[in-house]
């Protein structure tokens, strides 16, 4: 996977957290229907504030379900055994 993209996304959050004008906020994940704990970064122009979501917050054990890529620099990462092949659309998101 190529994360080169997320990269103006890691800056802004580099950015917010460095002025203080990072957050965790309750949101509402359609895909999940349910709550969600998000990192934002917040904006303020004098009238209202904005709150820009960069990430989502773990809510258990991230080494449970997470792998990094395999120390061997081609980016990819080692399947454990009961890794499933679906794709995103067919794969149960987790709770």
């Amino acid at each position: 996977m190529n994360i080169s993209g997320y990269t103006p996304n890691f800056e802004t959050l580099c950015r917010a957290v460095k002025s203080g004008d990072a957050a965790i906020l309750d949101v509402f994940n359609k895909r999940l229907g349910r709550s969600q704990a998000a990192l934002v970064a917040v904006a303020f122009d004098g009238e209202e504030y904005t709150f820009t979501p960069l990430a989502i917050m773990c809510e258990d054990d991230p080494y449970e379900y997470l792998l990094p890529p395999k120390s061997d620099s081609t980016g990819e990462h080692e399947k454990p055994e009961q890794y499933d092949e679906r794709g995103d659309e067919e794969r149960p998101h987790l709770p």
